[in-house]
């Protein structure tokens, strides 16, 4: 059996947006870092792009989000990356 050890406050969970997985995380206050993929700042075209935003809506992610960053005490960062075309 291979054992791979990490220090924790490098790991990053990454999620489309299933607001009641990131509800748990936040209850387990972990020292891991979230990091939520929007894929679009429309929510029509987030439906086309993620179909998961037709069960959790952009605005309960972030929020969701948002008070995950307050109950660990740390910032909440919304980088955004725009692409032309």
């Amino acid at each position: 059996m291979t054992v791979i050890c990490h220090e924790s406050r490098n790991i990053t969970i990454s999620t489309s947006g299933v607001v009641p997985g990131i509800e748990r995380l936040t209850e387990r206050r972990p020292p891991w870092t979230l990091a939520v993929s929007l894929h679009a700042a429309r929510p029509a075209l987030r439906d086309v792009l993620v179909p998961l935003n037709l069960r959790y809506p952009i605005r309960a992610v972030v929020e969701a989000a948002h008070l995950a960053g307050l109950s660990r005490k740390v910032a909440t960062l919304e980088p955004v990356i725009c692409i032309k075309g």
